[in-house]
């Protein structure tokens, strides 16, 4: 039974894997309706990196980000305000994260915005904080929209850093696991309709010795590795996604400007022979 259970888990991730960006969480909820089982429907949630969704926080007017990182049921936590939203029905025992915590959380916050405009210009950001083992981990997440731009009939950019931070002894490891979800719908006469859909993954970690970090070197570390990590993704997507598509098209469009000198060698030559041919 326990073999069965593990392999309609092993199909789910499967398929939920092999849609295209924008349509994880629909495949997602679809999978675990028709899986009908609430095991599985977890592990999918926790493991299948979807969208963010975007809400606003009535307390403040700001904006946040919504993930299973700061979920409960139906309610997702605001980082401005830190409750719970919708707040109609919104009850029971939520998780906060202690007073400690949550003020590094807050620092890290305002910072994180900053470093968001300096790279992304208008996005959205948050970052939540929870307890772990030995330590504590975090979601530093990012969204960045464009509608109706440039040629663009939509493009998002989904970016999820997952922080883990252990404290061992006299060590402390900092650990980031950044996942990019990347949509992009082109649509103009001089391109035609193009679509570029698309995920990449990148780890990093590294290891101090300091048996009494301060907040200020938790927040230096944690952002030197998030900086690093997504810097080494948006290089990859440049050259995998982009660059290659961009060949691909130009390929079936332009044949003559990517064939090699022997190619080319061979195309005049049947044509040199047609020709002669038509004399």
């Amino acid at each position: 039974m326990e073999s069965e259970s593990q392999d309609k888990l092993k199909a789910a991730l499967d398929m939920a894997t092999r849609v295209p960006t924008k349509k994880v969480t629909q495949a997602v909820e679809g999978i675990s309706q028709l899986a009908n089982d609430q095991t599985i429907e977890d592990e999918l949630l926790a493991r299948i990196d979807q969208p963010l969704g975007v809400a606003t926080d009535p307390h403040n007017a700001k904006d946040y980000l919504l993930s299973e990182h700061n979920r409960d049921g139906d309610f997702y936590r605001s980082p401005w305000s830190n409750r719970y939203l919708p707040e109609e029905g919104a009850g029971g025992d939520f998780y906060f994260p202690p007073k400690e915590l949550r003020v590094l959380e807050e620092k890290i916050n305002a910072l994180y915005s900053n470093y968001v405009k300096m790279y992304f210009n208008d996005a959205l950001s948050s970052v939540y904080l929870w307890e772990q083992e030995s330590g504590f981990a975090g979601a530093y997440l990012v969204k960045k929209q464009i509608q109706s731009e440039k040629g663009f009939s939509e493009s998002v950019w989904d970016g999820i850093n997952l922080v883990s931070v252990k404290l061992e002894n006299e060590n402390i490891t900092y650990k980031v696991n950044s996942s990019i979800l990347l949509t992009m719908d082109l649509k103009e006469n001089t391109y035609g309709n193009v679509a570029i859909s698309g995920k990449i993954k990148s780890t990093v970690s590294k290891t101090y010795s300091n048996n009494k970090p301060t907040p200020e070197f938790h927040i230096k570390c944690m952002g030197e590795l998030i900086e690093k990590n997504e810097g080494r993704l948006r290089a990859q997507l440049d050259d995998v996604y982009v660059a290659k598509t961009k060949q691909i098209i130009n390929t079936g469009r332009l044949t003559f400007a990517y064939m090699t000198k022997e190619e080319k060698q061979n195309f005049f030559g049947e044509l040199n022979a047609k020709l002669k041919k038509k004399d």
